[in-house]
This record gives structure tokens, sequence and C-alpha cells, in this order.
């Protein structure tokens, strides 16, 4: 049964009484630097009591730019256990979106982590009195003090009134804000998600014992690891959930450096979403497709014969043989002892799904919005179902519109849109219900199925409509290639822009997507069929705008960028 009359201090700090190892580990300069409970739990107050030494109150508002680190962590629950507001920042937002966020959030503070980060504050326009700016390390720029300094005096504060902490927390309840988080949108201006401790300590709870970490968790000797954005609610309630859990985590800040540290931290799961899923299943597509000799035939054997893989039933001698001599060296390069990975962010191909159980990675999906700090449904690990976004979680109502649309209530629902309230009226009801805006249906056995997005269907000249997503889906489980946009609003019918592996021939490609469109085209109706493509070598990606920094696509960005390849589809 989940409790939510705490707040996300007072959860996390139940996990760290029972954590004898590590709370976590990051690296710095290329050294893993592990912090214990105590160091942590030191922190934190110390940090805490500073705030409020230099003015911070009980509702004040303070942003945190940085990447993934245990300072990151540190400094966001020093903020709100004593009743503060974290507003966390993307490392990769422009500086327009940095300067809209903290004016609208009004932010008190500013915390960096380096001066990269503090660069950006002397080139954007701060229209309201800011108390303090903090960097973790040394910066440039003298009006930024460092963190060491504040941790310092903090201590001196704890010496002088060791209650002071005791009290400031006491003061905070369940139902206060904890966060105000700019959803990275797929259009338009960025809306503040308010989110309180209730809603984050149901996000932290709920999914627990359903997810593939609960199974024969041992908190002496298993490890995790956390590499999606802090700052983003899906990975700021799982890295809590590992706290809460009291096992340790390693912290991954740079990507580039995550196949090694899988290896070097063998953790037994992580979170991610799926496109670097689509990129490790496309890696090893095209690595087996191009090895040479008896090994390479043994692999490809392995290959086809997943598409016969059942997940929760036994298996014949043929496949144990194949895990035992293909399958278990990719478990390998991921670590060797992951019992699982919750996908979510975003929909998880059938395929890829089905790919990763049946090389011995139980691999299954989440579904939410920031709106939904962020879990509705979850996977039951006891339970796969393929194509599904699991089944409700504890606590939450969901309910399908007459049109379609998943709705849904429970202690995880946000407060509004910050400074909004036109704006929150139009996504909560007058009955307290939450409207996603995704386009789904529940299954007999209670399994939520998500189709689209109810503003990305694609409506064709003749009157039709289509949900791009399960194309795309089907698109990218082709080998080579590597993101995939359906296109034809408007038009008589639909068409794709492909985008493909670096490691692949484009003309090879093309041969390969023409043999693989017949086949698909016969799964769908007539006006679903995909009649033309354009492969185009330029990538997607948040650099170029066209992907948010959860790497959802922005469509309207991708069909105004990609202008002249839409033209050669259609012209």
């Amino acid at each position: 049964m989940i409790n939510t009359d705490f707040t996300l201090y007072q959860l996390v700090l139940s996990g760290l009484k029972n954590n004898q190892r590590f709370i976590c580990a990051d690296q710095h300069d290329g050294v893993w630097k592990k912090y214990t409970s105590q160091e942590f739990y030191d922190a934190i107050i110390a940090l805490a009591l500073s705030f409020a030494d230099i003015g911070i109150k009980k509702g004040d508002t303070v942003a945190l730019h940085s990447e993934n680190c245990a300072e990151w962590l540190i400094s966001d629950l020093a903020i709100t256990s004593i009743g503060a507001v974290t507003v966390p920042i993307y490392t990769t937002q422009s500086l327009e979106q940095i300067e809209y966020i903290v004016n609208h959030s009004e932010a008190k503070i500013i915390i960096v982590s380096e001066n990269n980060y503090a660069s950006k504050y002397s080139n954007i326009s701060i229209q309201h009195p800011i108390i303090a700016k903090i960097s973790f390390q040394p910066t440039a720029y003298p009006d930024f003090i460092e963190l060491p300094e504040l941790l310092k005096q903090g201590r001196k504060i704890k010496e002088k009134n060791p209650d002071l902490f005791d009290t400031l927390r006491n003061n905070v309840v369940p139902d206060d804000l904890v966060t105000i988080g700019y959803t990275s949108g797929t259009t338009g201006t960025p809306k503040g998600v308010m989110l309180t401790h209730r809603n984050l300590v149901h996000a932290v709870q709920a999914p627990l014992d359903k997810t593939f970490l609960s199974s024969c968790l041992d908190i002496h000797h298993d490890t995790t690891l956390s590499f999606l954005p802090f700052t983003h609610v899906f990975e700021h309630c799982a890295i809590y959930g590992y706290l809460t859990m009291s096992v340790p985590v390693y912290i991954v800040s740079d990507l580039e450096k995550l196949q090694d540290i899988l290896v070097e931290a063998q953790p037994v799961h992580f979170t991610t979403v799926p496109r670097l899923l689509e990129k490790i299943y496309q890696g090893i597509k095209i690595k087996i497709k191009n090895q040479k000799g008896l090994s390479g035939l043994i692999a490809r054997l392995a290959l086809d014969k997943i598409k016969d893989y059942r997940i929760h039933q036994s298996h014949s001698l043929m496949y144990r043989l194949y895990d035992k001599i293909v399958f278990h060296k990719i478990r390998q390069k991921l670590g060797g002892k992951i019992r699982g990975i919750t996908s979510g962010g975003a929909a998880l191909s059938p395929d890829i799904m089905l790919f990763f159980n049946a090389i011995g990675i139980p691999l299954g999906q989440g579904y939410g919005l920031t709106e939904t700090s962020p879990g509705l449904t979850i996977y039951d690990k006891n339970n796969l179902k393929l194509g599904t976004a699991g089944l409700p979680l504890e606590g939450v109502d969901l309910k399908i519109a007459d049109d379609g649309e998943i709705l849904a209530k429970g202690d995880n629902i946000m407060l509004g849109y910050f400074k909004e309230p036109e704006k929150t009226a139009e996504v909560i009801d007058v009955e307290g219900w939450f409207h996603t805006g995704d386009i789904g249906y529940i299954d007999e056995q209670g399994f939520l199925f998500i189709t689209d997005r109810k503003k990305e269907l694609l409506k064709l000249s003749t009157g039709k409509y289509v949900a791009p997503a399960p194309l795309e889906n089907k698109l990218i489980a082709i080998s080579g290639v590597e993101q995939a946009v359906v296109i034809g609003d408007g038009e008589k019918y639909c068409a794709a822009l492909i985008i493909p592996s670096s490691l692949c021939s484009v003309e090879k490609l093309s041969k390969e997507i023409e043999a693989q469109l017949e086949v698909i085209n016969q799964t769908l109706a007539p006006w679903e069929t995909i009649k033309k493509f354009v492969i185009s070598t330029a990538p997607m990606t948040i650099e170029s705008g066209e992907l948010t920094p959860t790497m959802k696509k922005k469509r309207k960005v991708i069909l105004e960028k990609r202008k002249e390849d839409i033209l050669k589809i259609y012209s």
C-alpha cells in the first residue's frame, strides 16, 4: 500500500539509513567519487542551512542547471527539504529558453555545475533580483559562489544551532510545491508543471513492486546506473527510487563513456528512452549482418530465431544453444548482470521489446507525462505483454474518452501550470480528470495501448486519419534505419523520411527498405500504406531543433527543415 504522507526528503532519508555501502558515485576527471550515507546526509543539511542563511524561504524558486552529478541530487534535496522549489534546466536548452525559464519562475538562486553553464548567465537578461549564483566547480565569474564555501558555512551554522534544520524541514508538508518542471514541448513556449511532494512520493513508490529492480534485489552487492537527465521527471523519480531502495547508483554524465561504465559498474537495472535501445538494436543487427565466417552464420541464425521467441514461455534446445553462443556475448557488453531495463519517455517498438527479452535482457515500458509526475502505467515483470504501456499504477485511475483520448486521475496529477490557470483548465476538467492528449485503448486484461498523440494524427486529403507512431516503429525495425518520420498530412498518401545508420550504405538501405515496405504494407489498411520514401543523411538532433531534450520529435520543425525532401516525394 502506497503512503504519500511524506515529503520527498523524508522518503529518501528512509533509504539512506539502510545503505551501508555508498549512495551514489560519479566521475570527476575520470576518477570515481563515492558518497557514503553520512557524507550525502551531512551535505544536504549543510547546504540547506546555507540556503536559509542567505535568504531562501519556503516557496522560493531555485534554478538548477547542471549535468547529472551527486551535487545535483544534494542540491535538489537541500532546496526541497526546507520547502523551497527546484526549477531544473536542461543542459541542452537554448539561451532564449534559459532566459524565459529563469524569469518566468522568478528564480531567487541560480545553481550551475561549471564555467560553461555559468557563462550563459552573462548573456541573458534577468528581470528580477537574484539572491545568489552558485557553482559546483570554480568558474571565471566572480559573482558565482563555489559550493564548498556554502557547505563550510552550513556546517558552522549547524554547530551553532543543531536544531535549526529540523525546524525548517518540519514546516514542509506533502502538499507543498517541490518542483516546477518546464516541459520541453514539441511546439510552443515551455509550460511550468507544478508538482508537489505528494506527487513525487507517489511516483517513486508506485512502480517499485512491478519493476525488474524489485526482483531479488541485493543491496549488499547490486548496483544501478543512471544516465538520463535528472532534469526530466522520469529519471528524477527513478534515481530517488534507487536511493529509497538503498541500492547504490552509478551516475553517468557523459554518454560517450556509457559502454565502458556499463561493463565496469555491472548494474542490475537502468532506465532509458527508446532512442538508445533503437541505436543498440540497429548496431547489433548491422554488426551481425556483416560478421564473416561460421560465427557470423551462427549469429544470423540466432537473430532469425528471435521472431519465434515468446515471453514467459519455455524455449527450445536450439534457442538455449544460441543463447549460450551468441546472446550471452551481447549481455556481457552491457555489463553482464542486467536483470531488466525500464523504458519510458516515448513509445517502445514491440520489435525492440521482443529483441531485448529474447537475448535475455528483460525490457518493459511505462507511460506518463511530466504533468502526471510522470507515471500512469508500468509493465508487470511477471506479465510482460508486447506493444502495451503496461497496467495502471496503484492510486491511478484511467479511462478512455469518447474520442479515444486517455484521461487520468490520482495523487500523481500536477497542481497545474505555473502562472497559467487558463492552460491548466484546458487539460484538467471540472471533475479532476487530466486530459493526456494521447489516443489509446484498454484491453480486457486492463493493459493500456497507446496508438498516437491526439494532435499528431495525419489527415490525408481523402479524409482518412493515420497514426504515424506505429508506422514509424515498423520502419525503425528495418536494419540500417536509424530514424523515421511518417508524413502525409493533407496529401493523398503516406510517405516517410528516413535517416540511415552511419554504419550502412544508403544504396543498399534503399533496396532493403523497398523490399521491407512490400511486407509492411501488406499488414496495413490501404490508406496507411507508405507509398514513397526519401533518405536523408542529416540526423534529427536536439541541436538541430528537431528533437526535444527528451528525444521526442518536433514534427512541425522537422517538416519545416526538410521541405526539400518532402517536395521530392510529393512533387
